[in-house]
């Protein structure tokens, strides 16, 4: 009987250790498939790019008027911003397309005064800041807009566009302008959409 209880002793130590194992190594494996390094290695990215959204008119002082994600059917404010940290994408699940979005913040607001006018009032509240002029990177996938890109070493914030209002309808209001400031996250970006 004492030879049982030692045998006991052996045994049921090494089931329990390997049963751990083999519960723990698939957990380790989702894990790094999930944890992906490089979206916001200091915290949230955008929470650092939030001061230049004060360049925007009627930003400049105050609250920032957060919300969450529009949706189709929502009524989204004249005066709004929204956040979205990096998240860890892919075309389509496509094999060789994974990587991380860029952090981003889109600002919409109103301006009633020419686009001229609302340009140079951007050119002179980012250049006081060291921002300049200039083409949008192939990575933030935006070649249309006028685009002020960040001093180098300037993070993280790296490009800010304006996009012209789009045509005033039922749904959109006459004067209503968008502003996105973009942030390349650290790691591989999503790629070959």
């Amino acid at each position: 009987m004492a030879h049982l209880a030692t045998r006991y002793k052996i045994i049921v130590p090494s089931v329990l250790t390997v049963a751990a194992v083999l519960i723990a190594l698939p957990f380790a494996a989702w894990v790094r498939n999930v944890a992906h390094a490089g979206a916001a290695p200091r915290g949230g990215l955008t929470a650092q790019m939030a001061p230049v959204v004060r360049v925007v008119p009627g930003f400049e002082h105050g609250h920032i008027p957060w919300i969450a994600s529009p949706c189709d059917s929502c009524r989204v404010p004249v005066t709004y911003a929204l956040q979205a940290e990096p998240h860890w994408d892919s075309c389509d699940g496509m094999a060789g397309t994974f990587g991380w979005d860029p952090a981003v913040i889109q600002v919409g607001f109103r301006w009633t005064g020419s686009s001229h006018a609302l340009v140079g009032l951007l050119n002179d509240r980012l250049g006081a800041r060291g921002w300049a002029r200039g083409a949008a990177p192939s990575w933030s996938g935006d070649d249309q807009s006028i685009a002020w890109i960040s001093p180098h070493g300037h993070p993280p914030a790296e490009v800010f566009t304006l996009d012209p209002p789009l045509p005033a309808n039922h749904i959109v209001p006459k004067n209503e302008w968008t502003a996105t400031v973009l942030a390349k996250p650290q790691g591989q970006l999503a790629k070959g959409c």
